[in-house]
């Protein structure tokens, strides 16, 4: 299991390539004891690492536990062509309203093929959308000046999400100079070294592309809790 300092365990990305290459019922029945050593019980510790430093810095973060954050291994096939059950990944969403929420936190995610740490605000109610564009269109060069600081394009590069083809009235002349304001989610991405997440440098790796992000996350918090 993964220790009070360090990462995950190599063989956690190991048995995640195994599944690769067996993802179906009957093989991860077999190996269910192996996925809860090697994988689940592992992720839910590190997380628990990751909370308790988040924490101690960031006071939405409290009272939050593994549990709260992590996703599910099994896959949603319903609406999908591919039927493959599992995951070939384990993320978590860390936030105060849950890993499924709008409030802005902290994402991550690992598999073999890499390791991602990122976050900002994603399910986005309509109201909400619509208070992080007036938010936005109320100050938009301090909006520009968080997004475009070097230490944040340097570990995520832009902003991302999908955008509307068509804008409220209201935005629309803002969006010719503002252009996230198109945006219909506002979140970023940002890969860190593989090798990274099984050494002791994993959970100062996870604060290291938090605090690059916290000047666009609190813009973004701040837009939701303006009363």
């Amino acid at each position: 299991m993964v220790s009070p300092t360090g990462g995950l365990p190599a063989t956690a990305l190991l048995f995640l390539e195994d599944l690769a290459a067996n993802n179906n019922r009957d093989w991860f029945q077999a190996n269910k004891k192996r996925y809860e050593r090697e994988l689940r019980d592992p992720w839910k510790a590190f997380i628990t690492s990751v909370l308790e430093r988040l924490a101690a810095v960031h006071p939405d973060f409290h009272d939050l536990e593994a549990k709260d954050c992590i996703f599910r291994i099994h896959r949603d096939t319903r609406f999908s062509t591919d039927k493959t059950p599992y995951k070939l990944n384990v993320a978590a969403g860390i936030s105060s309203g849950g890993k499924k929420s709008s409030e802005p936190g902290v994402y991550l995610q690992a598999s073999p093929a890499g390791w991602v740490v990122g976050g900002g605000a994603y399910w986005l109610e309509k109201h909400e959308l619509q208070a992080i564009r007036e938010a936005i269109a109320a100050a938009p060069d301090e909006w520009e000046k968080r997004v475009n600081d070097g230490e944040f394009t340097r570990v995520f590069g832009q902003i991302q999400g999908d955008r509307n083809k068509r804008l409220p009235p209201e935005f629309k002349a803002a969006a010719a100079h503002t252009p996230d304001l198109a945006l219909k989610q506002f979140y970023y991405m940002g890969e860190r070294p593989l090798s990274e997440l099984t050494s002791d440098r994993a959970l100062d790796g996870v604060m290291e592309s938090v605090a690059a992000a916290e000047p666009v996350r609190t813009f973004l918090r701040n837009a939701l809790h303006t009363d």
